[in-house]
């Protein structure tokens, strides 16, 4: 849905600016100045590349996982190493996407200590997604914590669903320029 969003969100910035520029020109018109301003095609070249950030982002349809984790670690667990493997062979094959790793906690620890075992977690990701060849300035990294639960009950089972990192594509312009 947000690869739509965002998609959608290009093509209508393209077309508004679009609008100024089908206009017809006179003499001391202030768009005829426009057409002229650096400002002006800065802000349409800008326009186009979110819109080809956007069309890239929309042809990826890879499903990116969750990585979980054990209680107190942020030690990639083996039966999820295929699955990064996979990651990294996809992003290996396409320049167009940069991927956004997020670790979270459970609720118990304090919020420094999860902040910080979020960290750890998106950074492993990230480490071992480096490792299998994917260039590092295309993985972002970011800890919520506890703050943002998956699941809010106080379960082990919550706990365990909650302790994770969440992998999401982003467009590479988007990232990068």
């Amino acid at each position: 849905m947000k690869k739509l969003t965002l998609f959608m969100l290009g093509l209508t910035f393209v077309a508004c600016s679009n609008d100024a520029a089908n206009k017809p020109v006179k003499a001391g018109d202030s768009t005829a100045d426009a057409a002229n301003d650096p400002a002006a095609n800065k802000d349409k070249e800008n326009a186009d590349k979110a819109l080809a950030a956007a069309r890239d982002l929309s042809m990826d349809r890879f499903d990116y996982p969750t990585i979980h984790f054990a209680y107190d670690s942020a030690e990639i667990p083996a039966e999820s190493r295929p699955q990064l493997d996979q990651i990294a062979k996809h992003l290996q094959s396409t320049d167009a996407v940069t991927i956004l790793i997020a670790g979270h906690c459970d609720e118990r620890g304090t919020a420094e200590y999860n902040l910080a075992l979020g960290e750890n977690r998106a950074k492993a990701v990230r480490k071992y997604l480096s490792m299998m060849g994917v260039a590092p300035d295309r993985l972002d990294t970011v800890s919520f914590g506890s703050a943002q639960p998956s699941d809010t009950s106080h379960t082990e089972a919550a706990y365990a669903e909650n302790r994770r990192a969440v992998i999401s594509p982003k467009a590479t312009s988007q990232a990068k320029r």
